[in-house]
């Protein structure tokens, strides 16, 4: 449509930079540790038996699941920032309908964590046998599947207007803010397929995974570092600031390559050492990223 093409041509407005890298924010969220340290984690030890089939919990683990109920605020924050950013001008077709999808699936699955919690709160077990129990697992299974396809929509859709924000900045020759909206965005990808694996173990093919997304990380790197500081300036980004952002990008990636060669070589406990110190660099990073976007 006419307006469609207004979107992908012309100057980058500040607005449309704004609006991005909160839906990069965004979607960095699901992987923070307070999600995998939350529900999900008790329910799976807890309620799972070794093929994630369900299993009567013991009276401990019905204690931790109750003590998971905060679950369902993390859920709310998340959902209302999401909501929030979709309401935005300018409108990004693609991702503010998956974004919509994802708000959707969200909470659903808050609701069915409320379901659980009241399910084992009100001890209503002890007169069904755990019969609901089991049904009630069976729909979490369903409700975190269908999270996760939303997740990934989401996800895609970023990615297709990380492509044309690039694309944009470039055109409008802004070269500094499209090699940070690009390595950024790498990054992400990085973290996203990494850290979907709680046990951060990797098979062959997923190390595989790993190594190209390293790669395009290292290419996009190569163009943020080739970027002068003086440059950067004239676009607005402070110099110190940008400097900054390309050396936590440069610990980003040597942490990542770190991690990728312990994974090879099995050793488990230098994979969660590098998978640290390349959360704590990907978080300087990010940050970094936001700090200049939001000056924009």
């Amino acid at each position: 449509t006419a307006a469609e093409a207004s979107k992908d041509s012309g100057n980058i407005s500040e607005n449309e930079i704004k609006k991005y890298t909160e839906y990069i924010s965004l979607k960095n969220v699901p992987n923070e540790e307070e999600w995998q340290d939350s529900f999900k984690e008790v329910f799976t030890r807890e309620f799972s038996d070794e093929k994630g089939e369900f299993k009567k919990p013991s009276a401990k683990g019905i204690e931790s699941i109750i003590k998971t109920e905060d679950t369902v605020n993390i859920f709310s924050e998340y959902v209302k920032d999401l909501e929030e950013n979709i309401k935005k001008e300018p409108k990004f077709d693609e991702v503010d309908k998956s974004a919509k999808g994802l708000v959707q699936s969200l909470n659903n699955e808050r609701n069915v964590i409320t379901e659980i919690v009241d399910y084992y709160k009100n001890k209503k077990y002890e007169k069904d046998n755990f019969e609901e129990g089991k049904k009630l697992a069976e729909k979490y299974k369903n409700a975190t599947e269908e999270r996760k396809n939303s997740y990934n929509a989401y996800s895609v859709a970023l990615d297709n207007l990380s492509e044309k924000i690039v694309k944009k900045a470039e055109a409008d020759g802004k070269t500094a803010m499209a090699s940070l909206v690009k390595y950024v965005n790498e990054a992400n990808n990085f973290v996203n397929t990494a850290f979907a694996k709680e046990n951060l173990k990797f098979d062959k093919e997923e190390v595989k995974k790993l190594k190209e997304l390293h790669l395009k990380m290292q290419e996009s790197y190569l163009k943020l570092k080739e970027t002068t500081d003086e440059a950067a300036a004239k676009e607005g980004i402070n110099a110190e600031e940008f400097k900054e952002i390309k050396k936590n990008s440069e610990e980003l990636l040597e942490n990542a390559d770190k991690m990728i060669k312990a994974a090879e070589n099995s050793a488990q406990k230098d994979v969660a050492i590098y998978a640290s110190k390349f959360l704590n660099a990907h978080s300087k990073t990010v940050d970094g990223y936001n700090i200049i976007s939001a000056k924009k």
